[in-house]
């Protein structure tokens, strides 16, 4: 996870979101990037699913997700979820990662360890983890 190669709000907004963007007009850029990584990258069940994303019928049909915990109004949540992927391409085009990857990657690396060397996954459980800014990640 090379810093140079984190992608940000400041960067989303410079690189995505002002260029070929469908939602420029309805869906602020902060929006955006607040529903990808609240919704659909950065929520348990997008966690608990195997390739680490909200699955679109889970994001788009209001029932499912609740119209009071995601405020996007159902009309353009295939819109919204249409610009994640655009945001998913071009970032793996591009080779450049976002917190929700970094978090995933080290819940895969934590399973994968109990699974190896489940000696070292426990003497890592028994430890605590203390996380400065964690209102950075969300």
């Amino acid at each position: 996870f090379n810093p140079s190669n984190k992608i940000d709000f400041r960067r989303f907004k410079q690189e995505l979101y002002t260029t070929n963007s469908s939602s420029n007009s309805k869906i602020s850029a902060l929006t955006l990037w607040t529903v990808i990584r609240t919704f659909i990258k950065g929520s348990i069940k997008a966690f608990q699913s195997p390739d680490g994303v909200l699955p679109r019928d889970e994001f788009v049909e209001v029932e499912r997700l609740g119209k009071n915990r995601c405020r996007i109004p159902a009309e353009l949540r295939e819109q919204v979820y249409d610009e994640f992927r655009r945001y998913e391409a071009y970032i793996k085009e591009q080779k450049l990662w976002d917190d929700c990857d970094r978090v995933r990657h080290l819940i895969i690396q934590i399973k994968e360890s109990k699974e190896v060397d489940p000696d070292a996954f426990g003497q890592v459980q028994k430890s605590k983890v203390y996380v400065d800014e964690v209102q950075d990640y969300t």
